[in-house]
């Protein structure tokens, strides 16, 4: 009877632990965003929450390796690296065999990934009623990609004209054609975002090139349903079969136990649910309520969870885990070049640059948990130096100097914007707006939500601004482009509009040099030129700080390429 008793037991505790593991494979991914998602579409998804939906929807030629830094490149729908072809200028790339689109209203099941919808997607970057906003990253770099450009109007000319820029010798066969050498970071770099994802034909035959309510992906997970401004639901696509968990990472990878699934097929969670809340206090709340997944950590709670120690409070590491990590994020403040007041006057612009106590904005606006500024040039790509400085500092009497010698009226008041209306980036405004006034400069702040910033920043109006990058790709050309003048256009990411002859002759030239001494020298020339013109004034470089669900493995966030929610498991 005892001996009953206890092998029914033994069941009842086997049966229960059976159900758990069957409850956390069903187990959502859920996780909330601060602001409205743009677009679904990834031709136009060039925001961070933006990024963060096309990026699990859609996969591209080549990825970065999930478990190393610094980052590194793999193959992701191609076979291998690019092949150089004796031009020079020529590359081959093999695709993978029986690679799945979502299927959908206008994608049958079974339809598989073909070399021609490279091709497609290089042609609905360039076509320009899609208005992408990559066309700057391939502008004047591919053959006769901008003369298609120039000569499609219409649907029926993008379906007709042939591309020179990129050619489908056949169906797991391509051909890149580059107008001149370029480097292994910048092609690589291209070939791994969301605007070079494969589009089938169906794109321009049924949807009239409308993917702002559907997607095509072929990527880990599916757009179940979706609100841009309330809530997205991603389902797992069960025919993704083209990659599995990684069996090799870095020290840090294999200290934190990140290799424990190695192989495994991917995604490992079934159901990605993704809601808008715009009030950081009810964020909060329900995170401490155990309603969401992971949350990126609101700066003004670091003091509240974070030790003097960098420790998490005892409170919360009960059941969360601290997960601190360097982003490819930087801020600063940014004239308009063309500006009558602040564009033209180099003095006011220096004035400015000694008038900010950094050392104070790092304490009140970052409580001191990003890395000040010493470079235009980010940790982490190859050109940052990190015994650099920057050529100013807090000085209000030197900056008072500067103001009587260019007779500044006081009565004058500038107009400086902010990119959002969070409580995070009104604090950066109000701070530069109190430490310029101290010295004789009167500040109007006017708050903007992203999509007014961005629409501002479009029509090349404000006078100063709240700026940030968030890199492309992992290389100082991705940040200096930010300077070039052919990229002061209404989509171009030069929304200063600053002009350098000089600047631009070198930019043309670290575009086909790889990594080495000579590209590093260029580089520091490139940005003494910045620090002298001071279009920007450079403050800090973000950290990543995200409170996650101890139950929840294999977290590593990469803000470049931040397709990482097919990796995660719960316990």
């Amino acid at each position: 009877m005892m001996l009953m008793k206890i092998s029914n037991l033994i069941i009842l505790l086997l049966t229960l632990l059976l159900s758990a593991c069957r409850w956390n494979q069903e187990k959502s991914l859920v996780i909330p965003l601060r602001t409205e998602v743009l677009t679904i579409d990834p031709h136009l998804s060039y925001d961070l929450n933006s990024n963060l939906i096309t990026y699990q929807i859609y996969d591209t030629l080549y990825s970065y390796h999930y478990l190393k830094r610094p980052l590194t490149h793999e193959p992701l729908i191609a076979e291998d690296f690019p092949q150089l072809l004796n031009d020079g200028i020529t590359y081959q790339v093999k695709i993978k065999k029986n690679i799945y689109y979502h299927p959908g209203p206008f994608i049958p099941e079974g339809r598989q990934v073909r070399a021609q919808d490279f091709v497609n997607s290089f042609k609905r970057l360039a076509y320009g009623p899609t208005n992408s906003k990559g066309w700057w990253l391939v502008q004047d770099k591919f053959v006769g990609l901008d003369d298609f450009r120039l000569t499609t109007k219409k649907m029926d000319d993008l379906l007709s004209h042939d591309l020179k820029s990129i050619e489908a010798t056949d169906d797991h066969t391509l051909l890149i054609h580059l107008k001149r050498p370029l480097g292994a970071p910048l092609l690589m770099g291209i070939l791994s975002m969301p605007f070079t994802a494969p589009i089938p034909i169906e794109v321009f035959t049924k949807m009239n090139n409308d993917l702002t309510k559907y997607e095509v992906g072929t990527g880990a997970y599916a757009l179940e349903d979706f609100d841009v401004s309330e809530r997205i639901h991603l389902k797992a696509f069960n025919q993704y079969l083209h990659q599995r968990y990684p069996n090799t990472g870095d020290r840090n990878a294999h200290d934190k136990g990140l290799l424990a699934d190695a192989n495994r097929p991917l995604p490992m969670i079934k159901n990605v649910e993704i809601v808008i809340v715009k009030d950081d206090e009810k964020i909060w709340k329900k995170f401490l309520d155990d309603q969401y997944s992971f949350i990126d950590l609101p700066r003004e709670k670091h003091a509240e969870v974070i030790d003097i120690n960098g420790s998490l409070s005892k409170s919360l590491s009960n059941k969360w885990v601290l997960d601190e990590n360097p982003a490819f994020y930087q801020w600063f403040v940014e004239f308009n070049m063309q500006d009558d007041v602040v564009g033209k006057n180099l003095n006011l612009r220096k004035a400015i640059s000694y008038a900010i106590n950094y050392d104070s904005f790092m304490s009140e606006v970052t409580r001191n948990a990003d890395q000040k500024a010493n470079s235009v040039m980010p940790p982490g790509v190859f050109g940052y130096n990190p015994a650099s400085e920057l050529p100013y500092k807090y000085d209000p009497k030197k900056a008072m100097d500067l103001l009587k010698k260019i007779k500044w009226d006081s009565n004058k008041i500038l107009k400086f914007e902010t990119r959002k209306d969070s409580t995070t980036n009104i604090l950066f405004a109000n701070f530069i707006k109190k430490d310029l006034e101290k010295v004789g400069i009167k500040v109007e702040v006017i708050v903007n939500n992203f999509s007014t910033f961005l629409e501002k920043a479009k029509k090349k109006k404000m006078q100063l601004w709240q700026g940030g990058w968030l890199l492309d790709y992992p290389d100082a050309e991705n940040v200096l482009q930010l300077f070039y003048s052919p990229l002061g256009h209404e989509n171009g990411p030069n929304k200063s509009q600053f002009k350098n002859a000089e600047f631009d002759r070198l930019f043309h030239e670290i575009l086909v040099l790889d990594n080495g001494p000579e590209r590093f020298q260029k580089l520091q020339q490139m940005e003494a030129i910045i620090h002298k013109e001071l279009p920007i004034i450079m403050l800090y470089f973000s950290k990543n700080y995200f409170l996650v669900n101890q139950q929840l493995k294999n977290f590593r966030f990469n803000d470049i390429s931040p397709g990482f929610f097919k990796y995660l498991r719960w316990q």
